[in-house]
């Protein structure tokens, strides 16, 4: 019989005997017992126990201990978590600025090429698409070691020793965290000085 019934019952009966009205409201407690340990029993509880230290202070603790008084916890709901979806992060890593160039290499000197510098001067010269943003920076390395970091794809060096070089060109944001690169090599030629012997 459903609780509402029970509760309106007493009412339809007002006219019903002393006996009667004692039979409805032991039904009514029944009802409502059982209605409420269903609705306990769905949700399991933990055990913990209660301690009242020296200083006042209360501890809870998962074991028992002396002098402490157990009590039922109800469970804390949770939420499972939620697995992030890969594209969604790639999304995210755009909108960071941290996404990749169309177009990034050393346009001068060209790869593997050879040059003439009396004095070791050269120019280097980089070709990116689209233009830098404003959170990146360009790094130049020559033969391992970061010549300049700069907004410019453009780098003059001077005194640059004959023989192969290695050149590197670094995109690096904010972090120093490299988001693009690409190499090139190129090799100098510079006269030699001889001595001229007396006649």
């Amino acid at each position: 019989m459903p609780i509402s019934t029970l509760f309106s019952t007493e009412k339809r009966t007002s006219s019903c005997t002393q006996p009667h009205r004692a039979v409805i409201m032991l039904l009514r407690t029944l009802a409502l017992s059982t209605f409420a340990a269903l609705c306990y029993a769905s949700e399991p509880t933990t055990t913990v126990y209660k301690k009242t230290m020296p200083d006042g202070s209360v501890a809870y603790s998962d074991q028992p201990s002396q002098s402490a008084k157990s009590m039922e916890v109800a469970p804390i709901p949770t939420i499972p978590a939620i697995e992030t979806n890969r594209s969604f992060e790639r999304q995210t890593s755009e909108k960071t600025g941290d996404q990749t160039y169309e177009t990034l290499a050393v346009s001068s000197p060209e790869n593997k090429s050879a040059f003439y510098s009396g004095d070791g001067s050269m120019n280097i010269s980089v070709s990116l698409s689209p233009k830098l943003k404003p959170s990146h920076l360009m790094q130049f390395i020559l033969d391992g070691a970061v010549v300049a970091t700069q907004k410019s794809t453009a780098l003059s060096l001077s005194r640059v020793d004959r023989g192969t070089h290695s050149l590197q060109i670094n995109i690096i944001n904010s972090a120093g965290k490299i988001v693009q690169s690409t190499q090139s090599s190129f090799t100098i030629h510079r006269p030699i000085a001889r001595a001229i012997s007396a006649p």
